[in-house]
């Protein structure tokens, strides 16, 4: 008989336990997260090369203005930078 009680002299094969990993503490794998994380960054390239891209069009139309802006970061990043190690020390 199949469905039912086995008929008499016929042993029945039960599967095996299957054995799970331990889960490990912290975030699991998570598919729309990682592809978020993907679409980002490719979001994030395209619009950082547009902005090089609108950058060198300013540049070969007003290279002084280009120049100007330039030393403006610079001496920004510098002054930045000299304030953050002053504040660490102390």
């Amino acid at each position: 008989m199949i469905f039912g009680r086995p008929e008499r002299g016929v042993t029945t094969v039960t599967m095996p336990e299957r054995r799970t990993r331990a889960l490990r503490p912290g975030r699991r794998f998570d598919l729309r997260s990682t592809a978020m994380f993907f679409g980002l960054i490719a979001a994030a390239l395209v619009i950082g090369g547009l902005a090089v891209r609108a950058l060198a069009g300013v540049v070969e139309r007003r290279p002084v203005w280009a120049v100007v802006l330039l030393c403006l970061g610079l001496a920004v990043a510098v002054a930045r930078g000299r304030r953050r190690r002053r504040l660490s020390a102390a």
